[in-house]
C-alpha cells in the first residue's frame, strides 16, 4: 500500500464516520442530510480510488475511475445545495429551475463518461500512481468537469462569505462561518492545485487528490460542531438561549441563597451588570421575608409565591411577583433555587386605568340625571339649525347657478363686444359713405331711393350690432328716467299686431318709473312676447302685469339686493317649460324651436343684468310660463320725453379735428364736414391729434370741434388726447364715439370732458345734430 492509497483510505474513514455522526445529531434538519450527502459522496470517491490507485491495468483503472464518478461528479450540485441552505437563500431553494441548474451538469458529465468514448484506456498512465492525462478527446470533458467543480468553490466560499456579513448572525454564527471559510479555502486551493492547475502545467507526476484535501473542509466543519455546536442544538444550547430570551427577572442561586446567574431581562431592569451579582446574596437583589424562610427551610418547602421588592442599582424598587423553586440533581440532592420575578408594573398600570375608568363611569351615570332633557333641548337646537343650513345651502346652490350662468354670459359677453366693436366701425364707414352719396345725389332721385335703401339696411346691421353688445358688460346703456307703463303698452301692442294672441294689461296705481334704455328694453319685451306667441299656435291670452316692489319686501327674491324695484311680469297659456330644460333657458344657444337662434332670452337676460336687474321664470306643466324682471326703479323722478330725431340737417361751418384709427371713417367723415363747410383735419391716434391741436391752436387757429373715437388699438385713445388736450384749453368742445365701450367708460365721457357721445355707427343727422348742441352751447 503506497502513501496515495493509505491517505485515501483515511479519507473514506473520516467521511463515512462524520456522515454517521452528523445524522445521528439531528435527523430532521434538512442542513445535515445535504452534509452527509457530501460526506457519501466524498467516501464514494475515496472508497472507488482505493482500488483506483492499486489497479494493475489501465482498463480496470478505468473502470474504477467511472465507478468514482458516480459520487465525485455530482458534489459540485450537492455542495451548491448545501450552500443555499447555509445562506438561508429559502427564495432560490422554492424553484425546481434551481435544482436543474446545479445537478444537471454532474449528471451530464456521468452520462458522457459512461456512454460515449471521450475518456479511453489509453488516457491513463502511471507515474507516482495512475493519472488521468488530458488529450484532444476528453480535453472539453475534462474542462467541463474542471469548470463545474471551480464554481462550486467558488459559490461556497460567496454564502459562506454571506453567512459571515449578515446583520442577523450572532457571535457564535460568525466563528462557525470564519472555520468553515478557512477550511474551505484551503481545500478548495489544494485540491484546484493537483486537480486543475498542475495538469494544465503538464505535470502530471502527482496524482489528484482533491478528493483528499476536502477532508480538511469536512474536519473544519466537525470542528464547528464539536466547540460551536453548528448545525446542532444541544440541551445546555436550548437552557442558555430559554433564559437569555425570558422576559421575567430569572436568578440562579446556589443552596446558601449566593447568585449563580442573572438572565438579560434581570440585568436590564436593575442596571446592572453580571459581575456586580455573581457570588452575592439573593437578598441584595430581591427583598422578601417569606422568600427567606423558603431558603432555610425543611424539605418540605418546595414551591413559593409571594409578593417582593427587586432592588435596583439607584436604590429604587420595582413591585414584583416572585416565584421560588429548588432545583435537584440526579441523586435527589438540592443544586440549588430558581427565582423568578415577574414585573408587576403593566398590571399595576391595568389596575390604576381600570380604577379610573370606572370612577368615569360612575360620573357618567351621575351626569345622565338631566341628560334626556338637555338631549331634547339640544336635538330642537340641532333641528332649528339643520333648517338654517338646509335655506343656506338652498341659498347657496341658486347662488352657484346665477354665478354659473353670469360666466357663461360674460365669456359670451367678451366674443360679442369684440365683434360689435369691429362690426360697428365697418358700419360707421358703409353708413357715412351711403349718407355723403345722398348728400351729391339730392337732384337725382333713382340713385337716392337706392342709397337710402341702403343706409335702412345698414341701420338693421347697427340694430344686430346692438343686440351683440346685449351680451356684454360693455354695451353702453343711453339710459333715461322711461314710463314702463308705456313703453310696456306700445312694445306689447305692437308685437301682437295681426296675431290672433291677446292681451290684458294689469297695471298697479302709482307706479315707478324706471332708468333704462328704452330701445334695449323694448328689445327684451318683444323677445318674451314672440316667444309667448310661439307656445301658442291656436291663440290665446298673455297676461302683462307690473307693480311696485319696496326695498322691505326684497326678500321675496334672493337674487337681488336691497332696494326699490318695478317687478314686470309677462304669463302665457301655453303648455309650461320641462322642468329638465327649465334651467337652461337663458343659456346661450339653446333653444327648442328647430329655427331659433337660442340668443333671444339670452339677450333679455343681459339687458336685464346690465341695468342692475334679475330676470327670471316660474312655470309648471300644463299651466303655462311666467317670465318676470326686477328693474331699479327710479322713485320720484318724471319721465323724459322722447327725442324724435329727424334727418333736418343744417350747415355747421367750423374748424374740426377728427380722430380714429380706421381711414374709412376718417375719410367719410372728413368729406361729411366738408360738405357741410366745415375746414377739416384727420388723425389716426391721440398722440397725433394732439400735436394737431397744439400746433393749430399756437398758430392761432385753434379747433372749434373735437370728434374723437375711445378705441385704438396700440395707441393713445380719445379720452386720453383729450385729457392732454385740456391741460391747455379746459374750455374745449368735443364729441365722443365708438363701436364698443364698457359702462364706466360710457358713464365717465362727461366728467373726462366730452360734450357728446354718438354710438357707431351713426347716422349724418345725429353727427349734425351733435355738431350743432356743441357749437350752440356757451
Amino acid at each position: 500500500m503506497n502513501i496515495f492509497t493509505f491517505l485515501t483510505f483515511f479519507s473514506f474513514v473520516i467521511y463515512v464516520y462524520l456522515s454517521i455522526y452528523v445524522f445521528h445529531l439531528d435527523r430532521t434538519s434538512r442542513l445535515n442530510r445535504v452534509f452527509v450527502a457530501i460526506t457519501a459522496g466524498l467516501a464514494w470517491k475515496s472508497f472507488a480510488y482505493l482500488f483506483f490507485h492499486s489497479a494493475p491495468s489501465p482498463e480496470e483503472c478505468f473502470y474504477w475511475y467511472k465507478i468514482s464518478a458516480l459520487g465525485w461528479n455530482m458534489l459540485p450540485g450537492v455542495a451548491i445545495h448545501y450552500a443555499l441552505i447555509l445562506a438561508d437563500r429559502e427564495d432560490w431553494l422554492k424553484r425546481n429551475s434551481t435544482y436543474l441548474i446545479i445537478y444537471l451538469p454532474g449528471i451530464f458529465y456521468v452520462l458522457c463518461l459512461w456512454t460515449g468514448d471521450y475518456v479511453q484506456t489509453a488516457d491513463f498512465v502511471r507515474r507516482l500512481n495512475w493519472s488521468v492525462v488530458t488529450t484532444n478527446s476528453n480535453q472539453w470533458l475534462l474542462g467541463f468537469s474542471k469548470l463545474y467543480f471551480a464554481a462550486a468553490s467558488a459559490i461556497c466560499l460567496y454564502s459562506t462569505w454571506l453567512l459571515r456579513k449578515s446583520s442577523e448572525t450572532t457571535g457564535r454564527r460568525k466563528k462557525q462561518a470564519d472555520i468553515l471559510a478557512k477550511t474551505l479555502l484551503f481545500s478548495a486551493a489544494t485540491g484546484i492545485t493537483t486537480d486543475i492547475v498542475l495538469p494544465l502545467l503538464n505535470f502530471n507526476q502527482l496524482p489528484q487528490m482533491a478528493h483528499f484535501f476536502i477532508v480538511f473542509w469536512i474536519l473544519g466543519i466537525w470542528y464547528a460542531i464539536t466547540r460551536y455546536r453548528f448545525m446542532t442544538i444541544t440541551p445546555a444550547l436550548a437552557s442558555d438561549e430559554i433564559i437569555s430570551k425570558i422576559f421575567d427577572i430569572l436568578i440562579l442561586a446556589a443552596p446558601d441563597g449566593t447568585i449563580s446567574r442573572v438572565n438579560m431581562h434581570a440585568l436590564i431592569s436593575g442596571g446592572y451588570i453580571e459581575d456586580e451579582l455573581t457570588g452575592r446574596h439573593i437578598s441584595v437583589l430581591v427583598h422578601s421575608k417569606e422568600l427567606d424562610r423558603a431558603f432555610f427551610a425543611a424539605d418540605g418547602i418546595v414551591n413559593y409565591v409571594a409578593n417582593a421588592e427587586f432592588i435596583t442599582k439607584s436604590m429604587g424598587s420595582i413591585a414584583i411577583n416572585v416565584s421560588c423553586a429548588r432545583v435537584r440533581d440526579e441523586f435527589g440532592d438540592i443544586a440549588g433555587m430558581v427565582i423568578c420575578g415577574h414585573d408587576l408594573r403593566p398590571l399595576n398600570r391595568i389596575l390604576h386605568e381600570v380604577a379610573e375608568r370606572k370612577a368615569a363611569e360612575e360620573k357618567l351615570r351621575n351626569a345622565n340625571d338631566g341628560l334626556e332633557i338637555r338631549v331634547k333641548e339640544r336635538t330642537a337646537e340641532l333641528a332649528l339649525s339643520n333648517e338654517q343650513l338646509r335655506s343656506e345651502m338652498e341659498k347657496r346652490k341658486i347662488a352657484e347657478i346665477e354665478i354659473l350662468k353670469m360666466s357663461k354670459m360674460e365669456s359670451l359677453g367678451v366674443l360679442a363686444g369684440g365683434i360689435a366693436h369691429d362690426f360697428n366701425n365697418l358700419l360707421t364707414g358703409i353708413l357715412n359713405n351711403i349718407s355723403l352719396a345722398k348728400l351729391y345725389c339730392k337732384d337725382k332721385r333713382e340713385a337716392a331711393d337706392r342709397l337710402s335703401g341702403a343706409e335702412e339696411v345698414t341701420l338693421k346691421a347697427q340694430n344686430l350690432a346692438a343686440q351683440f353688445l346685449t351680451f356684454s358688460k360693455g354695451g353702453v346703456l343711453n339710459k333715461k328716467i322711461i314710463d314702463v307703463r308705456a313703453l310696456l303698452k306700445e312694445s306689447v301692442e305692437f308685437t301682437l299686431s295681426g296675431s290672433g294672441v291677446s292681451c290684458a294689461f294689469n297695471f298697479a296705481g302709482g307706479l315707478w318709473n324706471v332708468s333704462a334704455d328704452a330701445s334695449q328694453l323694448n328689445q327684451v319685451f318683444t323677445n318674451l312676447v314672440i316667444n309667448a306667441m310661439h307656445v301658442m299656435p291656436d291663440g290665446g291670452r298673455i297676461d302683462v302685469a307690473a307693480e311696485n316692489v319696496s326695498e322691505g319686501n326684497c326678500h321675496e327674491n334672493r337674487n337681488i339686493a336691497a332696494a326699490d324695484y318695478v317687478k314686470i311680469s309677462i304669463k302665457d297659456q301655453g303648455p309650461g317649460i320641462p322642468p329638465d330644460i327649465l334651467p337652461k333657458i337663458f343659456d346661450p344657444y339653446f333653444t327648442t324651436k328647430s329655427n331659433g337662434s337660442g340668443l333671444g332670452l339670452t339677450s333679455a337676460f343681459s339687458v336685464v343684468r346690465n341695468h342692475g336687474g334679475h330676470i327670471g321664470v316660474d312655470s309648471r306643466p300644463n299651466e303655462g310660463a311666467t317670465f318676470f324682471m326686477y328693474l331699479p326703479a327710479a322713485a320720484g323722478k318724471q319721465a323724459e320725453a322722447v327725442e324724435n330725431s329727424t334727418d333736418a340737417i343744417a350747415g355747421v361751418a367750423c374748424r374740426a379735428l377728427v380722430m380714429d384709427d380706421e381711414e374709412a371713417i376718417r375719410s367719410s367723415v372728413k368729406e361729411i364736414l366738408r360738405f357741410w363747410g366745415c375746414e377739416v383735419e384727420t388723425a389716426k391716434d391721440g398722440s397725433e391729434a394732439v400735436e394737431h391741436y397744439l400746433r393749430a391752436r399756437k398758430a392761432g387757429r385753434p379747433f372749434e370741434i373735437l370728434l374723437f373715437d375711445f378705441t385704438v388699438p396700440g395707441g393713445m385713445n380719445g379720452i386720453q388726447a383729450l385729457e392732454e388736450i385740456r391741460k391747455t384749453d379746459r374750455d374745449v368742445r368735443a364729441i365722443l364715439s365708438s363701436g364698443y365701450m364698457n359702462h364706466e367708460s360710457s358713464s365717465d365721457y362727461l366728467a373726462c370732458g366730452f360734450g357728446y357721445f354718438l354710438q357707431k355707427p351713426y347716422k349724418v343727422a345725429e353727427l349734425n345734430n351733435a355738431i350743432k348742441k356743441l357749437l350752440n352751447r356757451k
